[in-house]
């Protein structure tokens, strides 16, 4: 199992202020929002294939949800899917970034510094990043990405690929054996409803390591940058 003390460390070394002004008895609405889904890839601790974390741009305001706020949601729910599996443990972890709904209020929160401090975290934390798909991506999106690239480490830039409807680099990157088990939606053969794992949200409200990880780091990062 993965233990809480290596996320604390990650975060706090490579991404020190990401939890320092979450309140955690306020992300409930956060976490309603479902802007990130955890596909359901089976109990099967032999399975070759990566964790698979989704990212729905439609369902992400960052007037409602600033960017340090989705990235904090975001590293929970990568915290739920390693945890408790070991396939995921082994083969590291794939994010899917569902682009359809990307907008103008969107693009105002990319910046060179915002992309660095990710490339920091995804290098930091307890899990292989095996690579990145960006779907249903508009021109603005690709754009966007030819500007920002260079801010991502080149080890990182190499996995991130981004597509309208082509699902070939997400099709690479999962083992045939385990591709039946993806939702529809990606190229699947499952049903969308029982596709992603449901009932996650909760979990993590009633998971009381999670408020634990989110106090112990708060107060690493107050002893550390503020205590001085």
């Amino acid at each position: 199992m993965i233990k809480a003390k290596r996320l604390l460390i990650s975060c706090t070394v490579s991404y020190p202020d990401l939890f320092a002004l979450i309140d955690f008895t306020k992300l409930k609405p956060v976490l309603e929002k479902k802007i990130f889904q955890i596909v359901n890839t089976g109990e099967n601790e032999s399975s070759k294939s990566p964790g698979i974390l989704v990212l729905r741009i439609n369902r992400w305001n960052p007037s409602d949800v600033p960017f340090d706020e989705l990235v904090a949601v975001g590293i929970l729910y990568v915290y739920e899917l390693i945890k408790d599996s070991f396939a995921t443990q082994r083969n590291g972890g794939i994010l899917i970034i569902d682009a359809d709904g990307f907008e103008f209020s969107h693009v105002k929160v990319i910046s060179f510094d915002a992309i660095k401090r990710l490339n920091c975290l995804l290098n930091a934390l307890p899990i292989k990043f095996v690579g990145c798909v960006i779907i249903n991506s508009p021109k603005v999106v690709e754009k966007l990405f030819n500007i920002f690239k260079y801010a991502v480490g080149a080890k990182n830039r190499k996995l991130i690929h981004v597509v309208h409807k082509n699902l070939w680099p997400l099709n690479d990157m999962i083992p045939a054996a385990d591709s039946m088990q993806i939702p529809r939606c990606f190229g699947g053969k499952v049903d969308d409803e029982i596709g992603f794992l449901s009932g996650v949200e909760d979990y993590m409200m009633d998971d009381t390591t999670v408020p634990t990880l989110v106090a112990n780091v708060q107060n690493k990062y107050k002893m550390q940058h503020i205590n001085v």
